[in-house]
Order: structure tokens, then sequence, then C-alpha cells
């Protein structure tokens, strides 16, 4: 075998034995896309997040306000309406939130482990629950209005709201530590 120049000690260290790095790759093009996918959708995620908490407080406010006219006795109703407009904007704001968060590609292998993510997901599944009962729960209130079930069932829905405002809470403020 010939070789067509002859190898010196200082030209055999300066010979590269790799084929030269690819640039791009269909596989490669692809995470790209996924990635920055996942960074737009989960921003639509963390902005909507932001705004169902500030409802979601909103709304547990004036559930307390209309608890305490509604049990009192006087009963005028005027926190109602702006109640229920708050709470359907909440879970409707808290669904949409959840599903740009579904359809956010991974192109990366996670490790199942206790992370503030995986607390946040937790928390959130819990608030999703506690929503589906509020709803439940205030339906049912309303309808036993003047019944000896009443406040019974409104204190429920109260005591749910706090929880369920608690829990939403919890899973946005791990994010930020």
């Amino acid at each position: 075998m010939t070789l067509v120049y002859p190898i010196t000690p200082a030209r055999a260290l300066s010979q590269d034995l790799l084929p030269p790095p690819q640039t791009s790759t269909i596989a490669t093009d692809k995470i790209d896309q996924d990635i920055l996918k996942r960074r737009q959708l989960l921003k639509w995620h963390q902005g909507l997040g932001i705004g169902m908490i500030t409802l979601q407080a909103a709304t547990v406010a004036l559930g307390q306000l209309n608890y305490d006219d509604v049990i009192s006795g006087k009963g005028t109703q005027k926190y109602q309406s702006a109640h229920r407009t708050l709470a359907i904007s909440t879970a409707t704001f808290f669904a949409v939130s959840a599903l740009f968060a579904y359809l956010a590609p991974t192109p990366f292998t996670k490790k199942a482990r206790l992370d503030t993510v995986n607390i946040h997901k937790w928390s959130m599944g819990l608030a999703a629950l506690g929503m589906v009962a509020q709803i439940i729960l205030g339906v049912t209130a309303r309808s036993n209005r003047g019944s000896l079930d009443e406040e019974r069932f409104a204190k429920a829905h109260l005591a749910l709201g706090y929880g369920t405002l608690g829990l939403t809470t919890l899973g946005t403020s791990v994010l930020f530590f």
C-alpha cells in the first residue's frame, strides 16, 4: 500500500479521524420545532394561568360576599350574577390553560421525580377536581335556597372554594422558587 503523502508526526496529530459534525438532520429539526412549539404553548399556558388565578381570587372574594349576603338573611343576591360570571370565566381559563399545557410536546425524556413541575401538575389536578366539585356544590346550594340544607351546602361550597384557591396558589407559587 502506498501513501500519497507521507505522514509526519505533526501531520498525524492534525488528522480528523471523525467525520465532520452534521449541522442539521431531520431528527434535530423535529426536536427544534417541538421545542419552539412547546415554548409558545407554555407561554400561553402561563399567561392564561396568571389570568385564571386572578379571576379565581376575585371569584372567591365575591363568593364570600354572596355567602354573607344570602346566609345572613338579607338575601339581596346582588353578588350572585357577578360571582357566577367570574366562576364561569375562571373555569374556562383553567380548562384552556390546561389544554395548552397538555398539547405542548415534550421532545425529551423526563425521569419521574418529585420536583416543582410535578408539584404544579398534582396541585392543578386536585384543583381541577375541586373546580368540578365547586360547580356541583354551587348548583346544589342554589337549588336548595330556602331549605334547611341551604347553609350546609353553601358552607361546603365556600370552604371548597378557599381550598381550591389554595391548591392553585400552591401549584403556581412552586414554579417561582
